[in-house]
């Protein structure tokens, strides 16, 4: 975060050199992304551009099971238009995403059908896609300024919102547990694994128990019936549910599907100052 801060006003001061005095400032602000930083750039009464770079962080919090980190962060380059060469902008341009949303697993309990239920740890992890577009208009600097209060209100569009997609699942389990869980499979399915395929399942639910059931397709190997293979929803499947339900209410399903993105509402505020 500190050297993307210290970044955007390297890119402003070595600009500063290249134009006229008063063209080139600093707007600082709060906005639906936490603070907010930019440069900004006029070229004349009608155009002008920006560059900005917001942030909000929560660390820790916690959500039954889980336990979550969120940030909000975002690198954009936007280009303005002034119809009436004063305040009144319109606004378009291009996100690079920051965001990183996580959760931790607390020690979730899974019932394999072994003597005792296994304890998974693991992680879940969001994605709103990297490169996204924005739209959106404002009111504050215009040409000549050298302090302006500043406003925007937009629309930024993010990856499609849907709980199975947006989520990444990893689970694991300790190495006492994943051997149980092999020996039973192998037990069941009448010794069909290899020295090769136990150690290689062994080593996989310590890294990643959802994708047990792709490897036993591999094997060809069926489990036994009285085992229950890890679902990735058993554990936030009420969380997936949750979002999808709220994306349908809202009509938001419809729209992403239309646009191909989820069009998320932003706004500003803060002042600019113009210095070089």
């Amino acid at each position: 975060m500190k050297k993307l801060i210290l970044l955007l006003i390297l890119i402003i001061s070595t600009l500063s050199y290249a134009f006229t005095k008063e063209d080139l400032g600093i707007g600082v602000g709060i906005s639906t992304g936490g603070y907010q930083l930019k440069g900004i750039y006029t070229f004349n009464d009608f155009f002008s551009s920006s560059l900005e770079y917001n942030n909000f962080t929560l660390n820790n919090f916690t959500t039954g099971d889980l336990t979550g980190n969120l940030k909000i962060s975002a690198l954009k380059a936007n280009a303005h238009f002034h119809p009436f060469a004063g305040g009144f902008r319109l606004t378009g341009g291009y996100t690079y995403n920051l965001s990183d949303i996580n959760f931790k697993m607390n020690n979730i309990s899974y019932d394999y059908g072994g003597s005792s239920p296994a304890i998974m740890n693991g992680t879940v992890n969001t994605d709103f896609g990297k490169y996204l577009p924005y739209i959106g208009l404002g009111w504050g600097y215009q040409y000549g300024d050298f302090l302006s209060l500043d406003w925007e209100i937009g629309l930024q569009f993010v990856k499609k919102i849907s709980g199975a997609n947006t989520f990444d699942i990893n689970a694991t389990v300790d190495s006492t547990t994943a051997n149980d869980i092999v020996t039973k499979i192998d037990d069941g399915a009448n010794d069909l694994l290899t020295t090769d395929q136990e150690t290689e399942l062994k080593a996989l639910l310590q890294s990643d128990l959802f994708d047990l059931q792709n490897k036993l397709n591999e094997y060809g190997v069926t489990p036994p019936s009285d085992f229950t293979l890890p679902d990735s929803n058993t554990v936030i499947g009420d969380l997936e549910n949750q979002i999808d339900t709220m994306v349908n209410s809202t009509g938001l399903g419809f729209i992403q599907d239309l646009l191909g993105y989820a069009p998320l509402p932003f706004f500003s505020f803060g002042f600019t100052v113009f210095l070089w």
